[in-house]
């Protein structure tokens, strides 16, 4: 789920060829107040020199990238002024050769060409242009968040949006309500009244979620408990449901319904035989939040489409890019999926004494 960005950037292309066009102006005019006014015969040279320079400054622009996925905007700032700096003593011997044998400037020495003065006038352009593609790649940036955010509001309204129908489905409805038919027949009216109250609750959960918001962890799974206890009802002990959830991440925030796919999926594989297990659980690993969905496979069960895996795969990497990942491991008898989200903690309300 990593977001790789292409090795050529057309906007940071675009931007750094006007960039060096302003620099190349005011080098030219600079030329002219010295007595070196252009001429035509010097336009090969010219065109050569902005190429060096736009090759050179977009050298820069891939360090300054390569520091701001690591650093962010600190990491970018710093490798703009180093880049800047080592761009300038880069570029300053190459355009003393190109207009050495390619125009009649007058020919200076290597000396000349590397003292404080010098350096310092080509250090300024290169700090122009990564100031400006430090700009570009915050800019990029905030764009590129506000339009995870629009995908994760609108994967979660999606999320959502299937529930309800899997909710509404009339084979899962007929089965809850014919299990509990069932019940009252056997004269087992008290197990009929809790699988219908489950299937209330199951409702009552989903229905009052905001798909925008992020929910504790603690929420998340007391509806897929619910859900499972509905499943539990209808195939007796055909199905065993174990969770962990340590209470220090009760109130870790997670996406609404992001285990409720993996879920689905566990039941749907896991049953059909003896033996048939779930097992969630929730481990904190560094700053990272570790949730895992584990069911055992029946053996004569045709594998599944992946469906369910990808949306989940494609909601984290809306709600959190780089930051989120989802690994299957793939057993003989058992399959677990295992998502990895940062940790953030909800603030608990207080108590007023």
């Amino acid at each position: 789920m990593k977001i790789r960005r292409p090795i050529i950037d057309k906007g940071a292309l675009v931007l750094i060829l006007i960039m060096v066009a302003v620099v190349d102006v005011l080098i030219t005019i600079r030329s002219a107040a010295d007595g070196y006014p252009p001429k035509l015969s010097h336009l090969p040279a010219e065109v050569l020199a902005y190429s060096t320079m736009t090759a050179v400054t977009y050298g820069m622009y891939l360090a300054i990238e390569g520091a701001g996925r690591r650093f962010r905007l600190t990491g970018r700032i710093v490798a703009a002024v180093v880049t800047a700096v080592i761009a300038s003593f880069v570029h300053l011997p190459m355009i003393s050769l190109i207009f050495r044998h390619m125009t009649d400037f007058p020919t200076r020495s290597w000396s000349e060409l590397y003292d404080f003065g010098r350096i310092y006038t080509m250090v300024i352009p290169f700090m122009f242009n990564g100031a400006g593609l430090v700009a570009y790649c915050f800019h990029r940036d905030v764009l590129a968040r506000e339009r995870q955010l629009a995908e994760a509001q609108q994967m979660a309204q999606e999320a959502q949006l299937l529930a309800l129908r899997y909710q509404i489905n009339p084979h899962f409805l007929f089965n809850t309500l014919n299990a509990a038919s069932t019940l009252v027949l056997e004269r087992r009216n008290q197990a009929a009244e809790t699988m219908l109250l489950r299937l209330a609750a199951f409702f009552r959960l989903t229905l009052t979620l905001d798909p925008r918001q992020a929910i504790p962890l603690v929420r998340e799974i007391e509806l897929q408990r619910t859900y499972l206890a509905i499943e539990q009802t209808r195939f007796g002990d055909e199905l065993k449901v174990r969770i962990k959830l340590p209470p220090v991440l009760e109130h870790a925030l997670v996406p609404a319904l992001l285990l409720q796919p993996l879920v689905e999926n566990a039941v749907k594989h896991t049953l059909g035989g003896e033996g048939a297990e779930i097992f969630i659980a929730a481990h904190a690993v560094g700053g990272t939040l570790r949730l895992e969905v584990t069911n055992t496979i029946q053996r004569h069960q045709a594998p599944g489409t992946g469906t369910g895996l990808r949306n989940v795969a494609e909601r984290l990497a809306a709600e959190y890019g780089e930051a989120a990942s989802l690994d299957i491991e793939p057993r003989e008898d058992r399959f677990r999926v295992i998502l990895t989200l940062p940790l953030v903690l909800a603030e608990r309300p207080r108590i007023a004494a």
